[in-house]
């Protein structure tokens, strides 16, 4: 129902060019009899026929109550459609990136890989938002803009990732998906820093029905804390890879086939003014067809 209430206006100018050619053609013929009687009455000269120009035939095939009834079916389906419109959908895949500032030490810097995960990312057809941790504060930016944030400071990772899932969690609600219907969630681009408390992150994410995916560039990241994001990525449903096998490609490949588009629509109530004042216009037919009905036939000719 939602997805035809766009097209009402085309369905009602369609429905009423049909019913306006329609009484055209019961006009039309009517006016035809009336010719009948005069010619045979006054001569087969009394008829002053129209030019045959571009315009007035083209016109004249259509038919004055065809282009009523179209403009006004076309009115009547605008003002009566259901009051629904569309709804840019919320990102349905949450992508946290490390910016603290040890990512930019070294020779290759860490920052070159993360960045190169989050632009993979930034032209997906579906959509998709950075969270951004470093120094010391989180922020939501364009997936295409994360290359363009110097890296700086401490990363609240853990911040980052539950705004991640707080988002996920609106963006679910707002999509109507069932609790059934996995979400691809977060992924977490990280250069070896813990994400928080794995029995904490992984709770809040089975509670959504969302994955956390876990991409840990750092070559020489401590044992303790490879483990934890291991284990998060495992139990909410997600992967994990770590240096070697951060290639941007193979991690898009895997992650985009479990994005869930979702469905948004933004309902807003009845306006039954609009709906009164887009009807008004119906008054238009029936005297239309009576002035095609009553054109005037006289000896001077009939133009229609």
């Amino acid at each position: 129902m939602i997805e035809t209430a766009y097209l009402f206006p085309a369905i009602g100018a369609s429905a009423g060019l049909a019913a306006g050619a329609a009484a055209d053609v019961v006009a039309a013929r009517a006016i035809s009899r009336e010719r009948a009687t005069l010619v045979e009455a006054w001569g087969p000269d009394t008829i002053e026929y129209p030019s045959a120009d571009g315009v007035r035939s083209t016109l004249r095939v259509l038919g004055p109550m065809a282009l009523t009834g179209a403009l006004v079916g076309g009115m009547l389906g605008a003002a009566w459609a259901p009051e629904v419109t569309p709804a840019a959908p919320r990102s349905q895949l949450e992508i946290v990136i490390d910016h603290s500032g040890a990512t930019a030490i070294g020779e290759p810097a860490a920052v070159t890989a993360i960045n190169a995960v989050a632009e993979r990312f930034a032209g997906a057809k579906f959509a998709t938002e950075a969270v951004v941790a470093r120094s010391g504060e989180v922020r939501i930016i364009k997936t295409g803009d994360v290359s363009h944030d110097a890296p700086f400071g401490d990363a609240q990772l853990d911040q980052a990732v539950q705004t991640a899932l707080d988002n996920v969690q609106r963006a679910r609600e707002q999509g109507k998906l069932k609790p059934q219907e996995k979400t691809a969630g977060t992924l977490v681009v990280t250069n070896g820093n813990s994400i928080g408390n794995p029995a904490t992150v992984i709770d809040r994410a089975k509670a959504e029905g969302a994955s956390v995916s876990i991409v840990n560039v750092e070559k020489d990241s401590a044992g303790a804390t490879v483990s934890d994001l291991q284990k998060i990525a495992a139990d909410t449903g997600g992967t994990y890879w770590n240096s070697a096998d951060a290639d941007p490609a193979k991690i898009y490949n895997k992650i985009a086939p479990t994005v869930t588009p979702g469905r948004t629509e933004e309902k807003h109530p009845t306006n039954w003014l609009k709906r009164a004042l887009g009807t008004l216009p119906v008054i238009t037919l029936p005297l239309m067809y009576r002035w095609r009905r009553r054109m005037p036939v006289t000896p001077k000719g009939l133009n229609i």
